[in-house]
């Protein structure tokens, strides 16, 4: 069993934080807390080694909880992480899994991270990011164009 392997096709080689922001203003997290998260997924780009090649993809995850009308904690990370193919792939139907499958698990691993690091900002409770469905993320950024133009 290969651990690495993403999905068919996809190998993780790593990831990286390449940028946190935190501004904490909350004792405790509390279950009256309004949470909002944003999303953001950067083109997927690829890098040459010799003979062979990776693409690296960029998330950007924006955490802000309200109380009582006030905005108390506000998170930012942007997470990297670096995918090989796994045998001959097509170059572009890999660039496709690295959109998707890549991302998707770039944002479970950010959700790891940020309840970590929140769990160690508050008294009690973590802060818990939702599941993504990439697919209808990648809808909803089209259809948000299509209306802007």
């Amino acid at each position: 069993m290969k651990l690495n392997n993403v999905a068919k096709g996809i190998n993780l080689i790593g990831t990286s934080v390449t940028e946190l922001k935190v501004d904490n203003n909350l004792i405790d997290l509390g279950t009256d807390a309004k949470k909002s998260f944003g999303l953001s997924v950067h083109k997927p780009k690829k890098e040459v080694v010799g003979n062979s090649f990776f693409y690296t993809v960029r998330i950007t995850i924006d955490v802000q909880i309200e109380k009582d009308d006030n905005v108390e904690t506000k998170i930012k990370m942007d997470l990297e992480g670096a995918f090989e193919p796994e045998a001959d792939i097509h170059e572009k139907d890999f660039e496709t899994l690295v959109a998707i499958n890549g991302v998707a698990a770039l944002i479970g691993i950010a959700r790891g991270k940020i309840e970590a690091i929140s769990a160690t900002l508050f008294n009690t409770g973590k802060i818990s990011i939702p599941f993504v469905n990439v697919i209808e993320y990648y809808d909803e950024i089209k259809n948000a164009k299509k209306k802007n133009m």
